[in-house]
């Protein structure tokens, strides 16, 4: 096999099961894929500011990554945004946390993506 094809047939999609007892529900929070990773920066971090959109990065971050344990499909629809939004922010940052670790969008990562 070349190495292309070991590459890109490879699964590096990594994935955590997380527990949410404010909801009675365990969930898969899986990483982004890159296209999901540039999206969603892009989308949430002023061009001209730099700075990141503190009220639709979680919640687009929980949409992007939250999957049912069972079928790995996503629970969340981004019809679904205002309403999670309303959900508590502990649990959205919780499961945010876990899918920026998983996505590798570290401080550094968000600060150079917001210098370029």
């Amino acid at each position: 096999m070349k190495l292309r094809d070991k590459i890109l047939n490879v699964q590096d999609i990594r994935a955590e099961k997380l527990e949410v007892p404010e909801w009675g529900v365990e969930v898969l929070v899986k990483a982004l894929k890159g296209s999901q990773r540039a999206e969603l920066l892009q989308n949430n971090i002023n061009a001209k500011t730099g700075e990141m959109n503190l009220k639709t990065l979680y919640t687009e971050l929980v949409i992007a990554s939250t999957c049912d344990p069972e079928t790995q499909e996503p629970v969340f629809a981004s019809s679904d945004r205002d309403t999670l939004a309303e959900k508590s922010g502990a649990v959205l940052e919780r499961i945010a946390q876990l899918a920026m670790r998983l996505s590798g969008l570290t401080q550094n990562a968000v600060d150079g993506m917001a210098k370029n």
